[in-house]
């Protein structure tokens, strides 16, 4: 068993963070973590980061329950349908290539079957920064966000942050626009702002709903 990382969290009304690793692929020179942000009720935010050194292949696994529909649209958004609710996954990681398979899993421990799973693979060198939206709505709703990755930068100096010290999504559903941003190193100093979107900030993870432009802070 691979021994787990903790993570921060923080939970602010319908906003909040989890977070946590693991050492599982430390023999294979890579250290994952996994950083979730609820930017509203039915929006998440998945920043995968894997900290390597040298060129690696990556696979994600999205499992979808058997009694639902797994539909593919516009190349990188996949939608599911199920009885009582819908979702929508935007893979937003550049290079990846997907595929819907049929896939081992277990729902019940130590009960192996198989089910409907979205394969993301791409292939990086060194940091690699993995993002997907996930949006859940119920199953009568026509809410589908549409979300896409914007640059980071630093409002002193106006430089662009890359991917292996910062990424930010986008998102626009009925509800307004969202800015999510999350740092992947140490990038700000103590007298130093953080924009994307045109939204500026101080923090390690911001989110910044339609109804509070000048951000959560979800992680310092």
């Amino acid at each position: 068993m691979a021994q787990p990382v903790k993570g921060e969290y923080f939970f602010a009304g319908s906003r909040g963070l989890i977070s946590g690793g693991h050492l599982g692929y430390l023999s294979e020179g890579v250290f994952v973590f996994r950083k979730i942000v609820r930017a509203a009720e039915g929006l998440f935010v998945i920043f995968d980061e894997l900290y390597a050194e040298g060129r690696h292949r990556y696979t994600q696994y999205f499992h979808f329950n058997n009694e639902g529909e797994v539909v593919t649209r516009s190349g990188r958004a996949v939608f599911y349908h199920g009885k009582t609710a819908r979702a929508k996954l935007d893979i937003l990681t550049p290079g990846a290539e997907l595929a819907l398979t049929e896939a081992p899993l277990s729902r019940t421990y130590n009960e192996l079957e198989y089910g409907k799973c979205l394969t993301s693979e791409c292939n990086k060198e060194n940091f690699a920064g993995l993002v997907t939206v996930v949006s859940t709505a119920p199953a009568a709703s026509s809410d589908d966000a549409v979300s896409e990755l914007i640059p980071v930068s630093l409002t002193r100096t106006g430089e662009i942050l890359p991917d292996e010290k910062a990424q930010a999504v986008k998102i626009k559903n009925e509800r307004g626009a969202y800015t999510v941003v999350c740092l992947h190193g140490e990038v700000i100093s103590e007298v130093g702002l953080i924009e994307a979107n045109g939204k500026k900030g101080y923090g390690k993870v911001i989110v910044f709903p339609p109804d509070n432009p000048d951000g959560i802070v979800l992680a310092w």
